[in-house]
């Protein structure tokens, strides 16, 4: 006879997990969004000489700009090309063809990249009153050589975000070289014998440049009837209201005409 079946009980102990190999929570992750610092404005500088170079980029740097030298347009062209800045300040030595051309091609490459790049020209006593003429949509503001830094600043605060410059110097006016009518007479007969030698040679730009000038100068001496024809000549040399020959040639002899009626 079988005995009858009992069970044993052996007893168990319960492991504890071993904590070498227990998972560890993850510690909290605390995401902090960092203000992001804005990028410096680009400044191109372009002037041929360097002790000038020198003091402008420091001007620039006392201002937390980012200035980029170069001596030459050529060089200037480049920059453009790979990078635009913010803002163009150019040295020129005179209002003559060479600066104006130059200055020209850097508003041509400025469109080409669809932007539209303020060009702060810095000139000399004499020359300011000429550069002054050419203000437009392009050449923003003209700034007499050497340049102070107080100027500077209150120049490129209107077209950067710059704090207010805490100087309180009184601007200053400045003069054109020689305030007289015979002057301006003599300035207005230069400007339209360059516009006539530029039409001689089918020169646009150049002719668009003595139109305009001979405009600005009409307005400053509030020769209307001149201001409006040099403005014909301009536009159309433009292209955009183009004249045939003999209608340059009727405007121009009408220019003049109103220019020697107001010296009279």
């Amino acid at each position: 006879m079988n005995a009858p079946s009992q069970l044993v009980a052996y007893a168990s102990q319960t492991a504890e997990p071993s904590s070498r190999w227990a998972v560890k929570e993850r510690a909290a992750i605390y995401h902090v969004k960092a203000t992001p610092t804005p990028s410096p404005a680009r400044i191109l500088v372009i002037d041929e000489d360097a002790q000038s170079r020198s003091v402008l980029v420091s001007q620039l740097k006392a201002l937390d700009l980012e200035p980029l030298a170069v001596p030459d347009s050529l060089a200037a062209l480049n920059v453009i090309t790979y990078q635009a800045p913010d803002l163009i300040l150019i040295a020129c030595d005179g209002p003559d063809t060479a600066a104006y051309k130059t200055v020209m091609r850097l508003v041509v490459v400025s469109h080409a990249r669809q932007a539209c790049i303020p060009i702060i020209i810095l000139a000399s006593e004499r020359d300011v009153f000429f550069w002054q003429l050419c203000l437009d949509d392009d050449i923003v503001d003209v700034l007499q050589k050497p340049v102070r830094a107080e100027k500077l600043q209150v120049s490129l605060g209107l077209w950067l975000d710059l704090p207010p410059s805490v100087s309180h110097e009184p601007g200053e006016s400045l003069p054109p070289f020689e305030d007289t009518p015979q002057w301006y007479q003599a300035c207005l007969a230069v400007e339209i014998q360059a516009y006539e030698q530029a039409l001689a040679e089918h020169d646009n730009i150049l002719m668009v440049h003595y139109a305009h000038r001979t405009h600005g100068v009409a307005l400053v001496l509030g020769i209307d009837r001149a201001a409006k024809l040099a403005d014909r000549l301009e536009q159309s040399a433009r292209g955009h209201k183009p004249l045939k020959p003999d209608g340059i040639r009727k405007t121009l002899a009408a220019l003049k005409a109103a220019i020697t009626h107001h010296f009279v």
